[in-house]
């Protein structure tokens, strides 16, 4: 008892029908007989089929498609791969199929190199930590980081992160070393990040409202030898790690420690993080992301969609730590921008975000389709301040919000994608200024490849 869709048969939505049975000639007195012509009616019962026959010449047929699912233009590249396939084989028929591509030429030249991203110049010796550190210098009285009243500037911040960084190299801390961080989004822990990158380490965030089954699991598949937490949270978990820091606990032990800048202890080609995913088979995967990845992404995302942004521009840190999305904001760091951490009952309701928004001046907004379309339904684009940079991404975005967002001047919009294991991005699309009317994941970011 198949469910039953009057939109598609219910057993198979794909069909190849082969035709390579000897047709006998029918030969009746007083009649003439010929085949009847069946593939001209302008439907088709599956969404996709592909008839062949035998005949003199070889095999003839035809391609039906629902064009409720694909474009003609789309129809005639499945027909060219065929094609392909079908001259590859009889040229060398001894070769595996896994050896024998589908593209034509001039398709592999557009998709392998036309539309590559434009290849940029990264440093040799470019890491997180040096940079943060370059842009202290220049503007050290700025604000970096701020959550309702409180604020840090990038001198203060630069500080409490090298002392942090100091007593992790204590605990034996160093390159390719993994440091598993279990907070709430406040400012110690992004300083716990910044001084997890410092120490030479590589951050593994974890979901403090995550079950603790979870928790441990990760805890134990990262191998990390030294958990950063706070005090209520260790009370209701009992870790089993080498060593922790509740950094509320520990904060006067941690203020008496220097905090000028430690030696440099890692190269581009060190890891800088791991994310966990769920995993293809429902078990948590870690990604490992290297420091040059991430200077990647800073230099592709200015030079794709951040390089307007007034300086010192003010930035929502809207992602939870463990979700690749919120390094989309740290990179804005080495810009001299300042994030702005949005409180997390406020990131829950449509209507005070945006007033969090227009109160906070935000300058560029992160958020999920999800999110915006609430966002847009509250009115976001009628109201008296917008950010003047939308990045979006996380998931598909609907074709309304799409239109809605083409539609607008207040704004300007970014579809972004990517895979965690792309390092948060590999494409991005303008909204406005272009003639799509339906969503798209864009073009790949620089030095991304197919």
């Amino acid at each position: 008892q198949p469910a039953r869709d009057l939109g598609r048969t219910p057993l198979f939505q794909v069909m190849f029908a082969l035709q390579n049975a000897p047709v006998p000639e029918l030969a009746l007195p007083g009649l003439v007989l010929r085949p009847a012509r069946l593939d001209d009616s302008g439907t088709t019962q599956f969404e996709l089929s592909l008839d062949l026959r035998r005949a003199p010449e070889g095999f003839v047929g035809w391609l039906s498609f629902s064009t409720d699912l694909f474009e003609h233009a789309t129809a005639e590249r499945l027909l060219t791969h065929l094609r392909v396939l079908l001259e590859a084989v009889t040229a060398r028929p001894e070769l595996p199929l896994r050896d024998v591509s589908l593209l034509a030429p001039e398709e592999r030249q557009r998709l392998l190199r036309d539309w590559n991203g434009p290849t940029a110049y990264l440093p040799r010796n470019g890491c997180f930590p040096q940079a943060f550190e370059q842009q202290v210098a220049r503007t050290p009285d700025a604000p970096a980081l701020r959550i309702g009243d409180a604020c840090l500037s990038f001198f203060e911040l630069n500080t409490r992160a090298n002392q942090l960084a100091r007593h992790l190299r204590a605990l034996g801390v160093g390159a390719e070393i993994p440091v598993a961080l279990c907070m709430e989004r406040s400012p110690d822990a992004l300083v716990a990040i910044l001084a997890i990158l410092k120490s030479g380490g590589a951050f593994v965030p974890l979901d403090a409202s995550a079950p603790v089954p979870r928790r441990a699991l990760l805890l134990k598949d990262c191998g990390a030898s030294v958990l950063i937490t706070q005090q209520a949270l260790l009370d209701a978990w009992k870790p089993h790690v080498p060593s922790v820091v509740c950094l509320d606990a520990e904060r006067g032990h941690l203020a008496t420690l220097s905090g000028e800048d430690l030696p440099e202890s890692i190269s581009p080609e060190n890891l800088a993080y791991v994310l966990y995913t769920s995993g293809s088979t429902g078990t948590p995967k870690g990604v490992m992301v290297q420091h040059r990845s991430i200077s990647n992404l800073h230099r592709a995302m200015v030079r794709a969609a951040c390089g307007e942004l007034p300086a010192n521009a003010r930035v929502s840190l809207n992602a939870p730590l463990y979700f690749d999305a919120s390094l989309e904001h740290l990179v804005l760091w080495l810009e001299g921008h300042c994030l702005d951490i949005v409180p997390e009952e406020v990131r829950r309701d449509p209507d005070q975000l945006l007033a969090w928004l227009a109160d906070r001046r935000i300058d560029a907004l992160d958020c999920t389709p999800s999110q915006l379309k609430l966002l847009l339904q509250a009115g976001l684009l009628q109201r008296q301040h917008v950010p003047s940079l939308l990045l979006v991404g996380g998931e598909a975005i609907d074709e309304a919000s799409w239109r809605e967002l083409q539609g607008t001047r207040r704004t300007k919009a970014f579809n972004v994608y990517g895979p965690t294991e792309c390092t948060v991005n590999a494409t991005i699309w303008p909204i406005q200024g272009t003639a799509v009317a339906v969503p798209v994941i864009g073009r790949p970011l620089s030095n991304s490849a197919a």
